[in-house]
């Protein structure tokens, strides 16, 4: 299991901090970006995200209306490696763009949204399914079990398909997502709000089994 540590703000300085933050212990971070529509609340962009220097390595989860129009901004910035969209979207048009880019596609689900079925060639373009465990647009929700179930049928869909989850997840709670299955588990507020955030991801890393 990969532990991702997840920020999302809206102001430019804070998104700054926080990745440099992210250098001291990782080498991989989540970059929430919402546009006010999709979900009520609005973060930070492109341009915020492109003009800071860092070693991190990205992936981006676009909780916005029109993916596709994004991409083009999100595929020039270093270190970008994987994109997610929300299949409430038009995810499609921007899963052919982000695969000719050379990088990955994720494809995010929110809470009730069913596994889809998906024909062989649309399978083909994704390289990871998230699955959403709280409802996107803010840190700091609760965690929603009936979600995990949809792990294992997401990845019976395809062996090469990475299986993430999102949302709510902390300590007292990892272990149900260990037992799911979860190949990956995005950490928002748990990790960047805590008052160590490199103690706490090691903390993760334990609870999941990556370290002794």
């Amino acid at each position: 299991m990969i532990i991702v540590p997840a920020i999302l703000t809206d102001d430019r300085g804070e998104l700054e901090r926080q990745v440099k933050i992210c250098e001291q212990f990782t080498d991989y971070a989540q970059i929430d970006i919402m546009d006010g529509h999709f979900v009520h609340n609005r973060s930070v962009g492109w341009q915020d995200l492109s003009s800071i220097e860092t070693t991190l390595s990205y992936e981006i989860h676009l909780m916005v209306t029109h993916p596709a129009d994004e991409v083009d901004h999100f595929s020039r910035i270093s270190g970008v490696k994987r994109i997610y969209c929300h299949f409430e979207t038009n995810w499609q048009a921007a899963a052919e763009k982000i695969k000719a880019k050379g990088l990955e596609f994720g494809l995010a689900l929110n809470p009730e949204t069913e596994i889809p079925h998906l024909d062989h060639g649309l399978l083909n373009q994704i390289d990871s399914i998230m699955l959403m465990t709280v409802n996107p647009g803010a840190q700091g929700q609760n965690f929603i079990p009936h979600v995990l179930p949809k792990a294992r049928h997401a990845k019976s869909l395809h062996s090469g398909i990475i299986v993430a989850v999102d949302g709510g997840v902390r300590l007292d709670n990892i272990e149900q997502v260990v037992r799911a299955g979860v190949e990956q588990v995005c950490v928002g507020a748990a990790i960047m709000a805590a008052d160590d955030p490199a103690a706490e991801y090691r903390k993760f890393l334990e609870a999941s089994g990556q370290l002794p």
